[in-house]
């Protein structure tokens, strides 16, 4: 399902405070479509709990994180080539 409305104004209202600082958000960024709408708003994600649920299921933090960046960047291949 996608973000709804709530966070969405929620983004809006902050990044319309025109801030000093870099804004990173990071709640419930665990899909591609959370990534885009915090991408739209801010400056950057974290995706915590997202990588926490990819550690408990891979077999090593390397496969952990390609788990996660292969749910969260479209046609992701390889880690050294991704950003």
């Amino acid at each position: 399902s996608g973000p709804d409305s709530s966070t969405r104004s929620f983004l809006e209202r902050v990044a319309a405070m025109n801030l000093r600082s870099p804004l990173i958000t990071g709640f419930g960024v665990s899909g591609r479509e959370r990534l885009e709408l915090a991408w739209k708003y801010t400056n950057g994600a974290i995706s915590g709990t997202a990588f926490i649920n990819e550690l408990n299921e891979a077999n090593t933090e390397e496969e952990a994180i390609v788990r996660l960046l292969e749910k969260l960047i479209p046609n992701f291949k390889d880690p050294e080539t991704c950003l």
